[in-house]
């Protein structure tokens, strides 16, 4: 449901420096957790949390591999010492916010994807996932504000175009979505999947 970061491309710049062991054991941890083994990537990040317990990534990667084995609160506690290390950091908001949204804590997932917006105005992806919570929560106008503000940086993003269609639709607003949605159709990279007929 809620959009993710990948790591692949950022962190693993670290791997051609591999000067140390806890940084290779790093690499190893982010290449298992890229590749879907999140169990044998939270063993490795489990034994790094210990070797080196002040390594802000270490505890966002953690986060980030309990939310994907249902382990909320794990990676509640994980982000938590994150935010501890780097309070500005993006990423560890978002998940933040999706761990608290996974634990059924609405209310506090809203904060944090509000707060991720507030850390980077910029960013679709903070947007797009506040939307999302502010839908979950019936906010639809509120919603389909930041849909907007995430459209004007992406204008042909499927997602986005299906969300604000969404909103519209839960606003009644029935023939505006129709037609935008049929406005979009060519537009989006991989269309919208909507006929006139």
């Amino acid at each position: 449901m809620f959009k993710k970061f990948s790591i692949s491309g950022r962190d693993r710049k670290k791997k051609s420096n591999g000067k140390n062991e806890e940084q290779q054991f790093l690499v190893e941890a982010i290449d298992l957790l890229e590749n879907g083994h999140t169990f044998d990537a939270l063993q490795k990040l489990r034994i790094l949390a210990k070797v080196v317990p002040n390594h802000p990534l270490v505890h966002l990667l953690m986060g980030r591999a309990f939310i994907e084995v249902g382990l909320f609160e794990s990676a509640i506690d994980s982000l938590h010492k994150h935010l501890q290390i780097d309070p500005n950091s993006l990423e560890a908001m978002l998940y933040l916010g999706i761990a608290y949204y996974e634990c059924g804590e609405l209310n506090l997932a809203l904060e944090r994807f509000e707060m991720a917006t507030k850390l980077r105005e910029d960013s679709v992806l903070a947007r797009e996932n506040l939307a999302l919570a502010l839908l979950a929560a019936g906010k639809n106008e509120e919603a389909l504000e930041e849909l907007s503000k995430a459209h004007e940086e992406i204008p042909n993003d499927r997602n986005i175009v299906h969300l604000i269609v969404l909103a519209l639709g839960r606003l009644g607003r029935w023939e505006e979505a129709k037609k935008y949605m049929l406005s979009k159709a060519d537009s989006t990279s991989t269309g919208v999947g909507v006929s006139e007929a």
